[in-house]
């Protein structure tokens, strides 16, 4: 007779699969008394086998389609509970066993004729207390889980990435702390997840298991309010890895983002931030041209996005009349940004803070020249020279606060951290720089009257080049408006 042995363990945090091989040995020996050849093992290692478990218990599943297929006569487990804790499971045993004339045999619950109506009664028994144990244990752990937690206390459970477990609470873990910073300052400066570990599995850096990276468990890992020294019931308990606005910072980015952290566009004008300046509909992605265009869409239904712009007219179709060619349009806008904030002054705050005190310092010495005489002022010659340059500060001061307001609203330092050459940055770092500056981009269509230079074949390939960029250079302040 062929037996079949199953082994399971609710819990191995640390991986090692000591408590199944304690299992498989038993039932090698119980094999051995019963005289029954071990054909195969079944190993369901760390997957708890009752009704609130939401893991798939796959070995337990092949075990019963194989016992179907008739390759063995005997399961031996080491008890009843190991095989399941769930009735339901068990009925599916039962019909194993009758139909296929299977024997169940376990360590320490004895054997059970399931083709009896008896030993299905026990067994049944046996299966709905082994049920509510395994609930009454569920509901004493999730009280004194919620008990630590509510007190300020590590729930309990394996640590959260970038901390240990010490003494019943979270202390920071170095290494897996410097990933966990690393990853926020990507995710800022506008990387996917999946670009992240991509790089970590690419350098071979190892997780807790020894696996691959996975975009899911990073995304999980990185919005976990551990992070910053939150317990699971929101109270602070242990020394946070980052500040709260870096975490909120992030927790918004990915917000906007996909299941896997990558931007809702295929570009870095996508996603809702172009639109066309005549029907105010969002312009799309389109590769069916020689070159890749920004265009309005005819008869297109405007999404709700769009907002409510009259030029859409009552029935919020688009009007087809806009197109522009993304690479140049991309371009253009980089440009435009880049001239408006000062790479050198968005890059160093030591250069900002220096302006800043210069402004106080300028400031101050003219509050010093309004408290002194008239007359000293006309002695001195600077009465309009200092009025002049009371003038300047003010106007200074008003463009370095709006200046800041935009900065506070991205880490710059981020996304220049990689370089100031945005052509080499990736398209989800290109669009989120510019999704953090600008409100929105609206391109008008060609002017009437106005076509775009006919190709003559008579010409070079240099003066079509030429002419073509004459045309585009004419064109292009004229028909794209940035919205800061």
């Amino acid at each position: 007779m062929l037996a079949a042995i199953y082994c399971r363990i609710s819990s191995d945090p640390e991986g090692t699969a000591l408590g199944v091989q304690r299992q498989e040995e038993m039932c090698r020996a119980l094999a051995a008394r019963l005289g029954v050849v071990v054909a195969t093992v079944f190993v369901d290692n760390d997957v708890s086998a009752s009704s609130k478990s939401k893991k798939a218990r796959p070995e337990y599943a092949a075990m019963l389609r194989r016992a179907r297929l008739n390759e063995f006569g005997v399961i031996l487990a080491y008890s009843n509970s190991r095989l399941t804790r769930r009735p339901q499971e068990y009925n599916d045993l039962i019909d194993v066993a009758m139909k296929h004339k299977v024997r169940i045999s376990t360590v320490a619950s004895g054997e059970f004729d399931l083709n009896t109506a008896d030993g299905r009664a026990v067994a049944r028994t046996i299966a709905a207390w082994d049920a509510a144990e395994s609930d009454r244990l569920s509901e004493r752990v999730k009280a004194a889980a919620d008990q630590r937690a509510a007190s300020g206390k590590f729930h309990g459970g394996p640590a959260p990435l970038g901390f240990r477990v010490r003494d019943k609470t979270l202390v920071v873990a170095p290494a897996e702390a410097k990933l966990i910073r690393f990853a926020l300052a990507r995710i800022m400066a506008g990387d996917s997840l999946g670009a992240i570990v991509k790089g970590w599995n690419s350098k071979l850096v190892p997780t807790r298991r020894r696996t691959r990276w996975s975009a899911m468990v990073l995304r999980h890992a990185v919005r976990n309010q551990a992070l910053i020294g939150l317990n699971s019931a929101g109270v602070a308990s242990w020394d946070p890895i980052v500040d709260l606005a870096t975490f909120t910072g992030v927790a918004h980015v990915l917000n906007e983002r996909g299941q896997h952290g990558v931007p809702h566009q295929r570009s870095s004008l996508g996603g809702g931030l172009t639109h066309c300046g005549r029907c105010g509909a969002r312009l799309i992605l389109s590769t069916s041209h020689a070159n890749s265009v920004m265009v309005c869409v005819a008869g297109r239904t405007a999404h709700p996005l769009d907002g409510d712009d009259p030029r859409a007219g009552p029935t919020r179709l688009s009007c087809g009349k806009t197109m522009m060619r993304a690479d140049r349009l991309e371009v253009y806008v980089f440009d435009a940004v880049l001239n408006m904030l000062p790479v050198s002054f968005m890059s160093s705050r030591s250069r900002r803070s220096e302006t800043l005190n210069e402004i106080e310092r300028l400031d101050s010495l003219m509050l010093d020249l309004e408290s002194a005489q008239q007359p000293d002022w006309e002695a001195k010659g600077i009465g309009r020279a200092a009025a002049d340059t009371r003038h300047l500060l003010d106007e200074t001061r008003e463009a370095n606060a709006a200046l800041t307001a935009v900065l506070e609203r991205v880490q710059f330092h981020e996304i220049f951290a990689g370089g100031v050459d945005w052509r080499s940055w990736s398209i989800p770092r290109r669009a989120y720089f510019l999704r953090s500056i600008i409100d929105r981009i609206e391109i008008d269509p060609l002017p009437v009257g106005r076509k775009s230079p006919p190709h003559n074949p008579q010409m070079t390939r240099e003066t079509w080049e030429r002419v073509e960029r004459d045309f585009w250079d004419e064109m292009a302040p004229q028909r794209i408006r940035i919205m800061y």
